[in-house]
């Protein structure tokens, strides 16, 4: 919102802009690394650079604070994973998709700077009341867990306990804990919220998938983790994080070679 009128967010087929943003900011990330360590003939590398600056429009229209800071963490895990191989193939891949989406991001947030500025002001962020609605969930969903701190109020529960025990607070009052790790310790308990974290541990943290750039999907959506609830509440959410953490388990399937191999053919 500026002086003059009141910008609607993109959020596309999602119930929020954040989802979308989110979404986005996986896809971007993904065929990013997919980019950089694939050796791809110059049509296909043109293709998925075009594509990958119509992706960063839609992640900036959803103005998504959440989404960008994921992208940033996005590209410098894929950065890391870029020079960590040591050869000047992938690096010049790196910095010449970087140029792009930089410059693109440049471009966009120059058009966009009336819209795109203010999400960082604190006067707007105050306006909005998305960190005083954060606080109040936070503040109720640890009343929950001290009433329930090792079994939980049960899955997707939180909300309904909530409504008992608060009968005469409006019902948009009501909001899930914007942090899925509090959200999980809430409906499952404690033993609950160490079962799902040893659950992503063992499958997102082993030697041949840590920071690699299949785990980049996963660092995009870590503000969301920890800012949102999408993630936990929704159908989507639960299926895009499951579907992260599968990729994530796979170990590197040599994508430099295949390619070559397949360019050779070809």
């Amino acid at each position: 919102k500026n002086e003059s009128c009141r910008w609607l967010r993109a959020y596309g087929t999602f119930s929020h802009p954040n989802m979308l943003g989110g979404y986005l900011g996986v896809v971007l990330i993904l065929g990013l690394g997919y980019l950089v360590q694939s050796a791809l003939s110059i049509k296909k590398r043109l293709l998925f650079e075009g594509g990958s600056v119509v992706v960063l429009l839609g992640l900036i229209l959803t103005f998504s604070r959440t989404a960008w800071l994921g992208i940033v963490f996005g590209i410098v895990l894929v950065g890391f994973c870029a020079w960590r191989e040591n050869e000047f193939r992938i690096r010049r891949r790196f910095l010449e998709a970087g140029f792009v989406l930089g410059l693109t991001g440049l471009v966009f947030g120059f058009i966009l700077q009336e819209q795109v500025f203010p999400r960082f002001d604190t006067a707007t962020i105050g306006r909005e009341g998305s960190v005083s609605a954060r606080v109040i969930s936070f503040q109720d969903t640890w009343t929950l867990i001290r009433q329930h701190p090792f079994i939980g109020t049960g899955t997707g529960n939180s909300t309904a306990q909530l409504m008992k025990e608060n009968p005469n607070r409006p019902i948009w009052g009501i909001q899930p804990a914007h942090n899925v790790p509090l959200l999980i310790w809430s409906e499952l308990g404690l033993i609950g919220l160490l079962l799902s974290v040893g659950f992503i541990v063992s499958l997102s943290f082993s030697k041949s998938t840590l920071f690699g750039p299949q785990f980049a999907g996963l660092i995009v959506l870590f503000p969301s983790l920890l800012s949102d609830h999408w993630l936990w509440t929704s159908h989507f959410g639960l299926l895009l994080f499951a579907f992260l953490l599968g990729y994530a388990s796979r170990p590197p399937q040599g994508l430099e070679s295949t390619s070559q191999e397949s360019l050779s053919s070809t």
